[in-house]
């Protein structure tokens, strides 16, 4: 076996040529070779910017205590690419030193930055950083920073009197309030939760009735099962399709009537919620919607069955293409796997020029393959 080139490419990171030491420093992460973490720190002060990005980035990728010191100076780095990956580094790592100066990261002028502390804190989960991920979530001026923030306290070990003061806030009497508070508990799914959700189900503004059917999805249990069986019911049709996207496998017939709702989004939600499910239940009333051409139901039934697999639906799939000339969803049978279905697919496509530039991947999820349900 040929002994990996480490000591060349450890040599390469001081060569002359900055890009002889660009890609010395990127590919010494990919070789797993403790060996390459003190030349890679030592990388951290080379002169040119890519050198030190692609420093942190290996380093990250061995994920050794070591380089933590080096890497949180790096997070000052002049580069905002640099300091953002050191953060991001320093997440991998996961080591608890980290988090006081990636809380202090969080309000870095560059959002770069602020959005690779969020991830790594969202990795690391130390309790010390719940307070300051909320402010962020609430109250950053970038998008894609306040969802990073909301998204690392996900399943995070929320400090119990951090818990209390959300659920205590659900009854604010400002509805931005119980928003800010419902939207935060929903990224928890913390059980200790789930009566203050529920009672919030029944709350005036809407936005805080879907944030706390989200914060119930992650619940697991018969009582928050009933509550969002319930709230299928909610005047709101925005309400009652964030319940179906929710309800999963807990509420598989409630999913089967939601496929009757006025609401066409509510239809959407209920039939990408059953194509995620191998529930026989699910198979007739989906088919009808299909045969149907129900536009809202369509790539969520035909989801279901490419997935299930089951040979009976194959003609259906083909009729449904047929009548609705929808070039997803011959692109759908084309990446079904199943001979029938892909020869269907491209008759399709030779009748119609082709499917056009139809993306790879569903609005759902990637494209299912057939029986991929049914596999072990």
């Amino acid at each position: 076996m040929q002994a990996r080139p480490v000591e060349p490419l450890i040599a390469a990171l001081t060569d002359d040529e900055r890009g002889v030491r660009i890609g010395a420093a990127n590919a010494l992460g990919r070789l797993a070779d403790r060996r390459a973490v003190q030349p890679l720190i030592a990388c951290l002060k080379d002169p040119d910017a890519w050198v030190r990005f692609n420093a942190v980035y290996s380093l990250g990728l061995l994920k050794d205590p070591r380089a933590v010191d080096s890497l949180i100076l790096a997070l000052k780095d002049p580069d905002t690419r640099t300091s953002e990956w050191a953060a991001w580094a320093l997440g991998f790592i996961g080591d608890p030193r980290a988090v006081d100066t990636l809380v202090v990261a969080l309000r870095d002028g560059a959002p770069d930055v602020r959005w690779g502390a969020a991830n790594a804190l969202g990795r690391i989960k130390d309790p010390r950083s719940f307070g300051p991920l909320k402010t962020s979530a609430e109250t950053d001026e970038v998008p894609k920073v306040r969802g990073e923030a909301s998204e690392a306290l996900r399943g995070f070990p929320a400090p119990a009197d951090a818990v209390a003061s959300l659920v205590a806030s659900l009854k604010d009497p400002d509805a931005q309030a119980r928003r800010t508070a419902s939207s935060t508990l929903s990224t928890i799914g913390d059980p200790a939760t789930a009566d203050a959700l529920i009672a919030a189900m029944s709350d005036t503004d809407v936005t805080v009735r879907q944030n706390s059917a989200t914060g119930l999805g992650k619940i697991k249990g018969p009582r928050t099962a009933a509550a969002l069986i319930e709230a299928m019911k909610d005047k709101d049709p925005a309400v009652r399709a964030t319940v179906a996207g929710q309800l999963g496998q807990i509420g598989v017939p409630v999913l089967i009537a939601a496929l009757r709702d006025d609401d066409p989004q509510v239809r959407n939600r209920a039939a990408d919620a059953l194509a995620r499910i191998n529930d026989p239940r699910a198979a007739e009333p989906l088919l009808t919607a299909l045969m149907e051409r129900d536009d809202a139901v369509i790539y969520g039934a035909f989801n279901y069955f490419v997935a299930r697999g089951a040979p009976d639906s194959e003609g259906a799939l083909i009729q449904a293409l047929n009548k609705s000339q929808n070039p997803f969803l011959a692109m759908t049978l084309l990446y079904s796997g199943n001979p029938i279905l892909v020869r269907a697919g491209n008759d399709w496509a030779a009748k119609n020029g082709g499917i056009g530039h139809m993306p790879p991947v569903s609005p759902i999820w990637e494209l299912p393959r057939w029986g991929s349900l049914s596999q072990p």
